[in-house]
């Protein structure tokens, strides 16, 4: 039987407030760190760029771009999964999830909700509505009318 290797984090906490943040707002980068690079990594196949090795301390360091939107990454970058692997111990350290901004991001939408600012909405032709500044993210969907919330 092949030997697995047990995750540990640097600081498991924050860790997983970015892991929640990340299932919240890129639930494809999400799902793809849970089933498939997760379970690779338990099972010894280690995934991204190698950063950084250490033969004293046995450790490799890796880094793991994970895929998302393109939206999302204009406007928060690439997400990438830095851990270390100790060789000799078996252990994987999770060490980070970056950009950390997601755990940000989350915080101003809520504090905007806690707000409890007023929204308006505004039936009008798509033409008027792009004219105003909406945007338009898949135009095949959309019909002569739209919705346009502020």
């Amino acid at each position: 039987m092949k030997e697995t290797y047990l995750f540990e984090y640097v600081n498991e906490n924050e860790f997983k407030k970015l892991e929640r943040s990340l299932k919240k707002y890129n639930m494809l980068a999400y799902k793809k760190l849970y089933f498939e690079f997760y379970p690779a990594l338990k099972e010894g196949n280690f995934l991204g760029q190698v950063v950084s090795t250490n033969k004293q301390n046995g450790t490799v360091t890796y880094e793991l771009k994970l895929p998302t939107d393109i939206m999302f990454s204009k406007v928060h970058g690439d997400i990438k999964l830095h851990y270390l692997v100790y060789e000799n111990e078996k252990i994987v350290m999770l060490d980070k999830l970056t950009p950390e901004e997601i755990k940000k991001v989350e915080a101003i939408v809520n504090e905007k909700i806690k707000e409890d600012l007023p929204v308006t909405m505004e039936v009008m032709p798509l033409a008027d509505a792009q004219a105003a500044g909406a945007r338009a993210l898949f135009t095949n969907k959309y019909g002569e009318d739209v919705k346009v919330y502020t």
